[in-house]
């Protein structure tokens, strides 16, 4: 018989300042009474697990149509989803399982969601994630904010995991097929992960999956929308941004994600954001305290 676990932390802001991604909240308790919920509105991103079939939801961007939280799958909610939840045909005794946390468009998860919801579902079957956020929440219980460097560890593999998923229909992954196939835009991705400090070309790219370039920028567009080197730009620059928030300098900066110089960067920053890295930095940091004010 699992053990009960009943706990909800949010982490100091002092903690996560100038890290992304990062859990600032995980919440593990039982629920044993059914009930149909008024709609929520979600300012950060929602990871949701349940080990038994949990009711339904429904999201206002979807009315009437309710959706089945089924054992072993993971419900990722992007910032800006409305849903509500009716657990009155849920499978009890039920653990309520989900962690609320920042990042998830730098971290990937733009990638798996169908962004017509802000909503996505991961199949889990062997409860992998559940058994990390389980960990973190016995972690939690035990204690308390001491465990924060643990948590987010946990929270990185969770990340690897919903990742590593290959997709079955738009807004839909299965973790435990992953190893069947990857796709072909997710190679690219990692190669370009992998990658992010050095000077990358299309063709490199190319050799490296074994195509012509009109190919890959056919096929990675077909499933992306953008090009690889858009890609990579993309995944820069988010980089760029936490590495800015941290304190790095610029020529740091530079450096580690693949700018000839910090004048380089500023340039490329600057087209992509419409900011300066100064002015970008400034600004949020100006942001957190009145955040903090309030």
């Amino acid at each position: 018989m699992k053990k009960i676990i009943n706990t909800a932390l949010s982490f100091s802001k002092n903690q996560t300042t100038g890290l992304s991604p990062y859990v600032n909240s995980v919440h593990i308790y039982p629920l044993q009474k059914g009930r149909i919920g008024n709609f929520a509105d979600r300012s950060s991103w929602v990871l949701e697990y349940h080990s038994k079939n949990a009711g339904f939801i429904e999201l206002r961007n979807d009315l009437g149509n309710w959706h089945k939280r089924r054992a072993n799958y993971v419900h990722i909610y992007a910032p800006g989803c409305c849903y509500r939840e009716d657990t009155r045909e849920a499978d009890f005794p039920l653990e309520e399982n989900y962690f609320e946390f920042a990042g998830g468009d730098i971290c990937g998860f733009e990638r798996l969601i169908n962004h017509d919801l802000l909503f996505a579902i991961v199949i889990d079957s062997e409860g992998k994630v559940g058994a990390l956020m389980r960990k973190a929440g016995e972690l939690c219980e035990i204690n308390g904010e001491r465990v924060f460097w643990k948590v987010q560890a946990l929270f990185m593999e969770t990340i690897q995991l919903l990742l590593s998923a290959r997709k079955t229909s738009y807004g839909t992954w299965d973790i435990d097929s992953a190893n069947e196939q990857t796709s072909f835009a997710d190679e690219v991705e990692i190669y370009l992960r992998n990658n992010i400090a050095k000077k990358v070309r299309a063709s490199a790219i190319a050799r490296y999956m074994k195509v012509s370039e009109s190919s890959l920028n056919h096929k990675f567009k077909n499933d992306t929308g953008l090009s690889p080197i858009a890609r990579l730009i993309e995944i820069r620059m988010d980089f760029v941004k936490t590495l800015l928030l941290k304190g790095e300098k610029l020529t740091t900066i530079a450096g580690m994600t693949g700018f000839y110089d910090e004048y380089h960067l500023s340039k490329a920053f600057k087209k992509q954001s419409g900011l300066s890295p100064r002015a970008f930095k400034t600004s949020n940091m100006r942001s957190d305290v009145i955040k903090n004010q309030n």
